[in-house]
C-alpha cells in the first residue's frame, strides 16, 4: 500500500468514525423528539379520547417528520463537512509530495502550456526545487522574486498572461468532480 493510499485510508477511517458519531447524535435527538411527542400524547388522552387520539396522531406524525428532516439535515451537513475535509487533506498531501514527484508535476504543468519562457512563482516550501526545475525546462524561464502563498503548484507569468497552476486552483476547477468522487467513496465506506 502506498503512502497516499495509507493517508486516504486513514482519512476515510476518521470520516467513518465521525459519521458514526453524527448518526448516533441524530438518533439521540430523534429519540428525544419522539419522547416529547409521546409525553404530549399522554396529556392529550386525559382530555377527550377521540379528539386526543386524532391530535396525538397528527403530533406524532409531525414529530416524526421533524425528527427525520433534522436527522437528514445533520447527516447531509456531516457528509458535506467530510467531503470538504477530504479535499483539504488531499491538497495538504499534494503539498507534501516528495521533491522529485513535485518536480515532475511542475515540469509537466509548464510544458503543457506550450510556453518556452516565463517567470515561475513557487511557494516557500518549493523554492529548493527552482534551480533543478529551471535547468530541466531550458528555454527562457526564470524564478520570480515573489514567493507564492499557496499550498503547492506554481504560477507562470509570460508578459501579461499569467497561468495559475496552483493545487488550490486545480482543485477549484475540478471541484464538482472531486466532490462527486469523494461522495461516492464516502458512500461506499459508510
Amino acid at each position: 500500500m502506498s503512502g497516499l493510499e495509507a493517508i486516504q485510508n486513514r482519512i476515510l477511517s476518521e470520516a467513518r468514525k465521525k459519521a458514526d458519531q453524527i448518526i448516533e447524535q441524530a438518533d439521540e435527538q430523534s429519540q428525544e423528539i419522539l419522547a416529547a411527542a409521546n409525553l404530549e400524547l399522554e396529556n392529550l388522552r386525559t382530555d377527550s379520547k377521540a379528539k386526543a387520539e386524532e391530535q396525538a396522531k397528527a403530533l406524532i406524525s409531525r414529530a416524526q417528520s421533524s425528527a427525520a428532516m433534522e436527522s437528514r439535515r445533520i447527516l447531509l451537513q456531516a457528509r458535506q463537512d467530510m467531503i470538504e475535509e477530504v479535499i483539504r487533506r488531499s491538497l495538504v498531501t499534494l503539498g507534501n509530495l516528495p521533491p522529485d514527484d513535485k518536480l515532475s508535476i511542475y515540469k509537466s504543468l509548464i510544458l503543457s502550456t506550450g510556453e518556452t519562457a516565463g517567470e515561475i512563482t513557487l511557494n516557500r516550501q518549493d523554492q529548493d526545487l527552482a534551480k533543478q526545475l529551471l535547468a530541466e525546462l531550458g528555454g527562457q524561464f526564470s524564478l520570480s522574486v515573489d514567493i507564492g502563498t499557496f499550498t503547492g503548484g506554481l504560477m507562470l507569468k509570460n508578459d501579461a498572461i499569467e497561468d495559475n497552476m496552483t493545487f488550490e486552483r486545480m482543485a477549484a476547477i475540478s471541484r464538482p468532480h472531486l466532490i462527486k468522487l469523494a461522495a461516492e467513496t464516502l458512500e461506499e465506506d459508510l
